[in-house]
């Protein structure tokens, strides 16, 4: 048995008599889960589908296939954009929550392999002319949680098709970004963001497709400010996807 079997091993191990000194819990509601179960309780994993079903109150298409977004449809930047559910309902406020403000490995692999389904549903996608790429945490926030939950559904999502991940985006820090207007979130986004070397994120962007994910679409201000640096880069082609989106607004009755 070589070294990677032998940790691979190891680690089948560690995993399952932590099992039994830590039974697993669900990701969401806390509530205790059997070893066999997976991240989501059952209760909670029905919520969860019931929100990838929502239909919007615009397009009545649900969050896989909805486009609709002002921003994101008024600009090329960005070439195809989608999300794994609606950014609507308590729970959807509560799953995204434990996403960014807990580190559940198990959420991450969850959502990472939600995101993985949306990418498959891009028509005449190349993998082998792909790169995944994602807006880093800001230091302060860093700092007080602990983790990049962006970071962490890229290597995972990167892990599961095989995607090299880009990590030269940098966030100088910022406003946070819910409290303001379209004006000021894209004002925000191109002063706090930034690519550490631009020689070196060239040779590995140039002509390539890029995946960039998110945990929630608003606005698209962060992921065009994103998407701008990416092309000036070199990159040809920038895909979206966020594992929710806030609603569009209904269509006025004329």
């Amino acid at each position: 048995m070589n070294k990677r079997a032998m940790t691979e091993k190891a680690s089948k191990i560690k995993e399952f008599f932590l099992q039994f000194i830590m039974p697993p819990k669900c990701a969401v509601c806390g509530k205790l889960l059997n070893i066999n179960d997976g991240t989501l309780c059952v209760e909670c994993l029905e919520k969860w589908h019931d929100e990838k079903e929502k239909e919007c109150e615009r397009c009545t298409r649900c969050a896989s296939l909805c486009t609709c977004n002002a921003k994101l449809n008024k600009t090329a930047i960005i070439s195809y954009y989608s999300s794994c559910s609606m950014y609507e309902s308590d729970f959807s406020k509560e799953i995204i929550a434990s996403l960014k403000y807990k580190r559940q490995k198990c959420l991450i692999k969850f959502m990472a392999n939600e995101l993985m389904s949306n990418m498959y549903m891009i028509y005449g996608l190349k993998l082998d002319n792909c790169i995944i790429a994602y807006p880093p945490r800001s230091k302060s926030s860093l700092k007080k949680y602990g983790f990049d939950h962006a970071k962490m559904l890229a290597n995972e999502l990167g892990s599961l098709t095989g995607i090299p991940v880009f990590h030269g985006m940098r966030h100088k820090g910022s406003k946070e970004q819910k409290y303001l207007n379209y004006e000021s979130r894209a004002k925000n986004a191109f002063e706090s963001f930034y690519i550490k070397n631009t020689a070196e994120a060239s040779e590995k962007l140039r002509g390539k497709t890029v995946i960039l994910i998110d945990d929630v679409i608003t606005t698209g201000a962060t992921a065009i400010c994103i998407a701008a640096f990416l092309h000036n880069c070199g990159a040809e082609s920038v895909k979206f996807l966020s594992v929710a989106k806030t609603p569009s607004i209904p269509k006025r009755n004329l």
